[in-house]
C-alpha cells in the first residue's frame, strides 16, 4: 500500500515519553504508561480529533485510518480490533489483537 512511515523505534529510545514520540513522528506501538493525570493504564493515545476528510487540513489527513478502508479491513482479517469502533473513547490510530 506504500503508507508512509518515518520512523519506528521502541519508545525507549524517547525515554517511554509519547509526547516526545510523537513530536519525533515515530510510529511505535507499546508503551507502559497510564493516562496522563490519572491512575488508569492507557491503551494508547487518542488518533486525529478532526475525522472528516473533506474539513481535516493536516498534513497527514489522506493517511487517516476510517472504516472499512484497505488498512482497517487487513486488520480486521486477522482479529484486530479498531479503536475508532470502541463505543466509550474513540481512539482512531489504535489496533488491538486480544487473541
Amino acid at each position: 500500500m506504500k503508507y508512509p512511515i518515518q520512523r519506528i523505534e521502541v519508545v525507549d529510545k524517547y525515554e517511554a515519553d509519547d509526547t516526545k514520540s510523537m513530536a519525533a513522528n515515530n510510529t511505535s506501538a507499546f508503551n507502559y504508561r497510564l493516562i496522563a493525570g490519572t491512575n488508569k493504564l492507557s491503551n494508547h493515545g487518542k488518533g486525529y480529533k478532526n475525522r472528516n476528510v473533506k474539513t481535516c487540513k493536516g498534513k497527514y489527513a489522506k493517511y487517516m485510518i476510517h472504516k472499512n478502508d484497505k488498512v482497517y479491513k487487513i486488520f480486521k482479517k486477522y482479529g484486530f480490533s479498531w479503536g475508532g469502533d470502541w463505543n466509550s473513547l474513540k481512539d482512531y490510530q489504535h489496533f488491538e489483537y486480544t487473541g
